[in-house]
């Protein structure tokens, strides 16, 4: 019961944001191994990659539809918030949000943002799976590592 209800609590995790954190809690206190946090990591972000991308997609369109009902087209104006989302789109692209994402945002604000940038549901998938995975993999061996390190400065 109590490996199962840390199995689910990893998975909810790994599904919003597999950051620094939950990568900790799973070496420190569930004392998982590597391949028990490679499965359950991996298919939670997965996971949260997919359903979040539909999710982001429906969003923006149901954003999209309440705009064009309630507010009068008025010309854009570019403003620092402006330029700031310009420069994210062009300089960060959607590869750079999905190797933030996990770490520094979350995953569903990673897909909102892409799908909303980008519109590319496939390759926000994609990228977004494929960058979680890879960050649970960095993130639990430098843990690993370190709790070794520290184990040994104790004794």
């Amino acid at each position: 019961s109590g490996e199962w209800g840390s199995i689910l609590t990893f998975f909810v995790a790994c599904a919003i944001k597999p950051g620094l954190m939950v990568m900790a809690t799973v070496v420190y206190v569930f004392q998982f191994g590597f391949l028990k946090t490679l499965i359950v990591g991996s298919v939670a972000s997965i996971t949260g990659s997919v359903v979040f991308s539909f999710l982001s997609e429906e969003v923006v369109v149901l954003f999209d539809r309440l705009r064009a009902q309630f507010f009068t087209h008025k010309k854009k104006t570019f403003s620092k918030k402006t330029r700031g989302y310009i420069w994210c789109k062009k300089r960060i692209g959607s590869l750079g949000i999905a190797i933030l994402s996990p770490l520094l945002l979350s995953i569903p604000i990673g897909c909102f943002l892409s799908i909303r940038f980008f519109g590319n549901r496939k390759k926000t998938i994609v990228q977004m799976s494929t960058s979680s995975v890879l960050w649970i993999i960095v993130l639990y061996l430098i843990y690993h590592q370190f709790h070794s390190t520290f184990k040994a400065l104790l004794e």
